[in-house]
């Protein structure tokens, strides 16, 4: 829980070094999400943009649109696939909803883990999808899928968070609109920089270890 917690309050410190410009490309997110087929490549974008932020680069709204613009397609695939799945799991609930019968419990209860599983891989998506060198949405999922499997508790505990500030924000209003994905998109992209560099440090600590046996 520690560690989720010192994700969450870099993402945020990230932020508030450049509270007007995130606001701002929040905004233009929320905006880009209304003609839908923008709405992918908007996310993609505020990804992009929170990793250049993690690699202390220089953000503009112009980067932004060339990430938006770079990423269009590769988003729009994820968009497609996100929404068959989630219409699936939604319409199961929605086609069943009358359905009585400890089978149905069950089935109910399979498929809110399958909504909740995905939305929790889908924070890391991105974060991983720009980290790889050759990306493919294959390697990003997995990647994904391997992060919650090493780190449940961590992983939950970075979900249960971003669904509180999710509610907080629609209930609030304004947080939603000025600076909820920019929030979502930074606490994800740190939470793989954070792995990675776990992994990264683990591997270099591996090859030492190889190359003192060796000789």
């Amino acid at each position: 829980m520690l560690r989720a917690l010192k994700v969450i309050g870099r993402a945020l410190a990230l932020w508030w070094q450049e509270p007007f410009f995130w606001i701002l490309l929040n905004i233009g997110w929320l905006v880009m999400q209304i003609p839908i087929i923008t709405g992918p490549a908007a996310t993609a974008a505020m990804v992009a943009t929170a990793q250049r932020a993690t690699e202390r680069d220089y953000l503009s709204v112009q980067n932004a649109i060339s990430d938006a613009r770079r990423l269009f397609i590769p988003a729009l695939k994820w968009g497609v696939v996100n929404a068959i799945i989630l219409a699936a799991v939604i319409g199961n609930f929605w086609a069943y909803r009358s359905f009585e019968g400890a089978i149905w419990i069950v089935l109910r209860g399979l498929w809110g883990a399958i909504g909740v599983m995905w939305i929790a891989v889908n924070l890391f998506y991105w974060p991983f999808w720009l980290e790889q060198e050759r990306p493919t949405m294959r390697d990003s999922l997995f990647n994904g899928l391997l992060l919650i499997a090493k780190h449940p508790g961590y992983s939950v505990t970075l979900l249960i968070a971003l669904l509180l500030i999710t509610a907080i924000s629609l209930i609030t209003t304004l947080p939603f609109g000025a600076a909820l994905m920019a929030w979502i998109g930074l606490i994800g992209m740190v939470a793989v920089e954070e792995e990675l560099k776990l992994v990264r440090a683990a591997n270099s600590q591996r090859a030492a270890q190889n190359v003192e046996e060796a000789s």
